[in-house]
């Protein structure tokens, strides 16, 4: 970020650090076999409230996504907009790597 984007206001989002997000499928096996801590077997991802013309696309967008992907897994979904404005990506499965490869592919997408 250069300073005239700084004195403009403008800032610019951090990169996704999604190579996070696979290790936590590995921690989980350490985990369960070390300690016996199991992982759950439901997880989330939100998004933020953005403008009505774009949040029915996003959601069309997401929804057709998850169909696909929880189609190959056997994960289910449901998408829930909570009294925030924040849209929920609620996703289950009894295979937590399933979980873990449903939302990075969402979070990838969005």
């Amino acid at each position: 970020m250069g300073i005239l984007d700084t004195i403009l206001g403008r800032s610019k989002l951090p990169k996704a650090k999604t190579d996070r997000l696979f290790a936590i499928s590995t921690a989980s096996i350490t985990l369960e076999t070390n300690l016996g801590i199991k992982p759950a077997t439901v997880a989330g991802i939100c998004f933020k409230p953005i403008e009505s013309s774009r949040y029915e696309t996003a959601r069309t967008e997401i929804e057709d996504l998850l169909r696909y992907s929880c189609q190959e897994t056997g994960t289910s979904y449901r998408l829930k907009k909570d009294e925030y404005n924040f849209l929920w990506a609620i996703l289950e499965d009894p295979d937590f790597e399933d979980i873990v490869t449903n939302i990075h592919l969402v979070s990838q997408t969005m």
